[in-house]
């Protein structure tokens, strides 16, 4: 993946990992954040404790501005910045509600990445699911029978397989 190493770049980023997200505020240090509040928190601990505050039409009108700069003239556009204004920091907005689960989180969004629990997960069917747990209830049993003891509660069914065997084996071989 390329670099992105101006603001622009990581904003069109985060923008693009979170079409959901209207807004992101951005400290001095370039890291993001989807809250005023976290952003001022992370603020206080930097020399330069300024915090942009970018909205997506911003970003997107000045992307294209540049972009079209950049196509007129062949050349990108020489000094052309989204910078921070100490004022672009609303001090009196206040918080968002909490977003529905299956939303970003509304914490910080590295650039560049995306969360892992926006990952698409493999849904077994319910069906699939009771077939594991009638399994995983016979093997539990069938390996406390063996053992006399109850294996661990979040072992994995290859291993609780495993381990059936291999106590299997130990009473075959000592019968």
């Amino acid at each position: 993946m390329a670099k992105h190493n101006t603001r622009a770049d990581k904003l069109k980023v985060i923008f693009a990992t979170y079409p959901k997200q209207d807004e992101v505020f951005m400290t001095s240090d370039d890291r993001a954040f989807f809250t005023a509040h976290q952003a001022d928190s992370h603020g206080q601990t930097l020399k330069d404790q300024k915090v942009g505050h970018y909205t997506r039409r911003l970003v997107e009108a000045f992307v294209k501005a540049k972009e079209t700069e950049e196509t007129e003239t062949g050349d990108a556009v020489k000094g052309a910045t989204l910078t921070i204004n100490a004022d672009e920091t609303p001090k009196d907005e206040t918080p968002k509600d909490e977003a529905p689960a299956d939303e970003a989180p509304k914490d910080e969004a590295p650039a560049g990445e995306t969360p892992a629990d926006e990952t698409p997960k493999d849904e077994e069917s319910p069906k699939e699911e009771s077939k594991e747990v009638d399994e995983r209830e016979a093997l539990s049993a069938r390996f406390q029978e063996l053992t006399g003891k109850k294996p661990a509660h979040n072992i994995k069914l290859e291993n609780l397989k495993a381990a059936i065997e291999a106590a299997e084996k130990e009473n075959q071989s000592n019968q």
